[in-house]
């Protein structure tokens, strides 16, 4: 059994956020430098590595898990987990949307050659994005672990988990702002209706793949494509190839 550290709840969180800064920092370096399959190999063995650690470790309680005090307030959670996405948004979007580090980020994932040509520093740039990447889930998982109050390796570090993420951000549509949000909130809908309808079954897990086969046979850009303004996006991107600019010197 662990003993109790009485450690402050918001105190929790941004040491979450700097352990997994530094630990995708340390991990993102040497992977981002690999490409494709290579790179899906080298996370997943990672990932895998992780879990059979946590299930050893002391300070993670073994296989057992941790326990965590109770909240006498059951909406006090949400509340703090609304705060926090309102927030996440925020940042990313400054980041992403309104800073010379997202337009970096668009030209790597545009063109990484034509990015490097101009001088951009390619690896560190998705170093960066991959640290982001890993701070925001940890503050989100330190705040619905004392929301559930008990966690265990099975229920942190099940690839489960991953794959709702990847499957929300595919059928909100990737590269919108509001898509991953979108995903979230009509995968969440379907579950919750598929399990008042079935129960607890494994084939919610087929449903979701169903669902994300029609998305990209029909919705390539997932349902941020039904705004109108969106789809204007889309066929100007298609229309301009990547890495070129059609209009001229001096304009």
């Amino acid at each position: 059994m662990q003993p109790e550290r009485h450690w402050n709840f918001f105190l929790t969180l941004p040491i979450a956020a700097a352990v997994a800064a530094v630990v995708a920092a340390i991990v993102g370096w040497p992977t981002l430098k690999l490409r494709g399959a290579y790179f899906a190999i080298a996370t997943w063995a990672l990932a895998a590595a992780v879990a059979q650690l946590v299930n050893v470790a002391d300070f993670t309680g073994g296989s057992y898990g941790l326990t965590l005090p109770v909240q006498p307030s059951t909406s006090y959670f949400f509340y703090v987990m609304l705060v926090a996405a309102i927030g996440a948004y925020a940042i990313a979007y400054l980041l992403l949307e309104r800073s010379r580090f997202g337009y970096k980020v668009k030209a790597v994932r545009d063109n990484e050659a034509a990015a490097e040509s101009v001088g951009i520093n390619t690896t560190l740039v998705k170093n960066e994005a991959f640290v982001i990447s890993a701070v925001i889930p940890a503050v989100f998982g330190g705040i619905n672990a004392y929301w559930i109050t008990f966690i265990n390796p099975p229920s942190v570090l099940s690839t489960d988990i991953t794959d709702q993420m990847v499957v929300m951000a595919l059928i909100g549509g990737l590269g919108h702002p509001w898509g991953p949000a979108l995903g979230a909130a009509a995968l969440y809908i379907v579950n919750r209706q598929f399990l008042a309808a079935f129960g607890d079954t494994t084939s919610y897990i087929a449903m979701v793949g169903a669902l994300v086969a029609l998305v990209v046979v029909f919705l390539p850009d997932g349902l941020a494509s039904l705004w109108p303004a969106t789809r204007r996006l889309r066929l100007v991107r298609q229309l301009i190839p990547v890495g070129q600019d059609e209009r001229p010197r001096g304009a």
